[in-house]
């Protein structure tokens, strides 16, 4: 069935910094003006811009990078997917200075693929439980064109002591 909720396209921005902005369709050719996302009303709506979303990997990272984090923090990044998973999960934007910082002649020089996901790339975090029911975080980036974006996975570690509680105060209703 081709329906919103098996669509690659369709991200769910209900917990994104405090701020329920729904379910939205990334796919660019489904916006009535450039960066402005419709709502998703209904995942059992469907549209023509369905791309279906099974063989859609919403997660990637660098091995080299998830060697580290492993030797680091004793997690690899893969376990971001199960974060993703948790029907308590919370995302946020990093404070500006956190922001990640290429130069647009560093594109050519660094061998980055320049697309909409890095040209202004952000860094972001998602808060989540684990099978231990432990609370983790894992730090991401976006990569590649709108309605092929992914998060590229940059750390995986425990939530801090204050990052528990500000995430047990979100939650407290």
């Amino acid at each position: 069935m081709r329906v919103c909720n098996k669509c690659q396209y369709l991200r769910d921005f209900t917990n994104f910094n405090g701020a329920d902005l729904g379910l939205r369709c990334m796919n660019p050719l489904n916006s009535p003006t450039p960066g402005d996302f419709p709502i998703v009303v209904s995942p059992d709506y469907s549209c023509d811009y369905f791309k279906p979303f099974e063989d859609f990997d919403l997660i990637e990272f660098d091995p080299n990078k998830d060697k580290k984090n492993k030797e680091k923090h004793g997690l690899s990044l893969d376990l971001a997917r199960e974060i993703l998973n948790d029907p308590q999960k919370f995302q946020m934007i990093e404070m500006p200075d956190k922001w990640e910082k290429i130069d647009l002649e560093d594109f050519e020089e660094k061998g980055i693929p320049k697309n909409t996901g890095n040209c202004d790339p952000i860094r972001g975090k998602y808060f989540g439980h684990l099978s231990d029911g432990k609370l983790y975080v894992f730090i991401y980036t976006f990569r590649h064109e709108i309605g092929d974006m992914k998060l590229r996975v940059i750390s995986l570690r425990r939530a801090s002591e204050d990052e528990r509680k500000m995430f047990e105060n979100l939650f407290k209703h």
